[in-house]
């Protein structure tokens, strides 16, 4: 590449441009992790976050589903609150697991509707005395004369086989996923954290995260619009005369790139696919944002980058008046 005759530049190997990208893909994400904790925070202390925070904890404990740990200051699901807790015997948790299942099935009818509780209720019913529920052939649970379901004596279970494979199971399988699918109010307030996560903690992340890191540093690593990546391995970036891009120049590639990011994030990545495509298979080695702008990646190895036409001369001029000088 030349600029009238007065300095050329060779394209780095695709293989350093390729590693550049990698390495600022490293650092970019990191950024945005830092970004995304800061963000997350902020999120989470707003009033409105607050609020339904605490409505959904109180419905959790509400349900009995859930404890309130003491010794960990957190609220925990019940399975795993007895299985590091020593402290209790097999038949208290068998105890208080099944009486806990039993209000959460009142506690759905509640919160949900009549029907809705007897689709639990029958869903209970029905895992209790599924036959692949046997153990060695015989079965946990039976009916009585009355169509009551009680626990088969004739099995000689031990209580800890009723709490691992019976009551454990229905609550960790069944229980929270129904706390979350049969109760609208449960459903909405996950929603709404989904929603705060998806359109507001990642997305801003991610957006301010390539700001920093792809706009703000290369303004700050003025010559040649490097990034960290690129610093490391010796390669920046020049307009079609060959010079620095300047500040709109640049903003406008930027933009460029932001805007495929963005468009990438709801189009399975395609864009992205495309541009890093032109950059690997295409003659001149851009991709879509450095085409749309006419930038070209260059080798800084031995080669400085200039700012304007002037700044070259000067530069030529002083290098002369050095030789002339080494000369007499």
């Amino acid at each position: 590449m030349e600029n009238e005759e007065l300095i050329e530049y060779e394209r780095p190997k695709q293989t350093r441009v390729i590693f550049a990208g990698l390495l600022d893909f490293l650092l970019a994400t990191l950024v945005c992790l830092c970004l995304f904790i800061g963000t997350k925070y902020v999120t989470e202390n707003t009033s409105t976050y607050k609020t339904n925070l605490e409505e959904f904890n109180t419905l959790k404990l509400n349900s009995k589903i859930f404890i309130y740990s003491e010794d960990d200051k957190r609220i925990e699901d019940i399975v795993t609150f007895y299985n590091r807790s020593t402290k209790y015997s097999q038949s208290e948790i068998e105890k208080d697991l099944a009486e806990r299942i039993n209000y959460f099935i009142s506690f759905v009818g509640e919160n949900s509707s009549e029907k809705t509780k007897i689709e639990v209720q029958k869903n209970y019913d029905d895992f209790r005395l599924d036959p692949e529920l046997n153990k060695n052939g015989l079965s946990y649970f039976i009916k009585d004369e009355n169509g009551n379901i009680i626990k088969n004596v004739e099995s000689n279970l031990a209580i800890k086989e009723y709490v691992e494979n019976v009551y454990k199971v229905y609550i960790d399988e069944f229980c929270q996923a129904q706390f979350i699918a049969k109760i609208p109010t449960s459903l909405n307030l996950q929603k709404y954290f989904a929603n705060c996560l998806l359109f507001i903690e990642i997305p801003i992340a991610v957006v301010l995260g390539v700001i920093v890191y792809f706009y703000i540093v290369p303004l700050i690593i003025f010559r040649g619009r490097k990034t960290l990546g690129r610093l490391a391995f010796n390669i920046g970036m020049v307009n079609k005369d060959c010079l620095n891009p300047n500040f709109w120049l640049f903003s406008l590639n930027f933009t460029l790139f932001l805007f495929e990011i963005v468009l990438s994030a709801v189009s399975f990545l395609i864009p992205m696919v495309i541009s890093f495509s032109m950059e690997i298979f295409s003659k001149r080695k851009q991709n879509f944002h450095n085409y749309m702008t006419n930038i070209q990646y260059i080798d800084t190895n031995k080669a400085k980058i200039y700012r304007s036409k002037d700044e070259i001369l000067l530069d030529r001029m002083k290098e002369k008046s050095t030789i002339n000088f080494r000369n007499k």
